[in-house]
C-alpha cells in the first residue's frame, strides 16, 4: 500500500517509517517460515520436487529457477536450512550477553564465526 493510500486511510505520516520497517520485517519472517515449511515437507517426502517448486513459487514468491536452486541446497544439506530460522535467536542472545557496544558485538560475532562453539554453549 502506498503512502498516499495510508494517508487517505487516516494513518499517521510520522509513523510511516516504522510501519514500513514492520511490514518489511514481517514479509521476511513470513518468507523464511514458508521456505522452512516447504523444505520440511519436501525432505519428509510429503511433497514431490514439482510440488515443492510450485509451493515455493506460490508462497515464497521466487521463480522456478530459484526454487530449483534452493531444492538442490536441501538435497545436499538436508535439514541445515532450519539453522537459519532457529539459530538466529540463540546466536543473537549469546553475542548480546557477551558484548555491549556495537563494535564489541561485531567482534564477538567474528570470533563466533572463526571458532564456532558447540550449539549447547550458545545457550549457557
Amino acid at each position: 500500500m502506498g503512502l498516499a493510500l495510508k494517508l487517505l486511510a487516516g494513518l499517521d505520516p510520522a509513523a510511516a517509517e516504522l510501519y514500513f520497517l514492520v511490514e518489511d520485517t514481517a514479509r521476511v519472517l513470513m518468507w523464511a517460515e514458508a521456505e522452512t515449511e516447504v523444505a520440511r515437507r519436501y525432505l519428509d517426502g510429503d511433497l514431490t520436487a514439482e510440488q515443492a517448486i510450485q509451493l515455493m513459487v506460490d508462497s515464497v514468491l521466487v521463480n522456478e529457477e530459484q526454487a530449483a536452486q534452493q531444492m538442490r541446497f536441501w538435497d545436499s544439506y538436508r535439514s541445515y536450512i532450519i539453522n537459519y530460522a532457529v539459530g538466529k535467536g540463540p546466536v543473537r542472545e549469546y553475542i548480546e550477553r557477551r558484548a555491549g557496544t556495537p563494535n564489541e558485538r561485531w567482534q564477538e560475532f567474528v570470533e563466533l564465526i572463526l571458532s564456532p562453539p558447540l550449539p549447547s554453549l550458545l545457550l549457557e
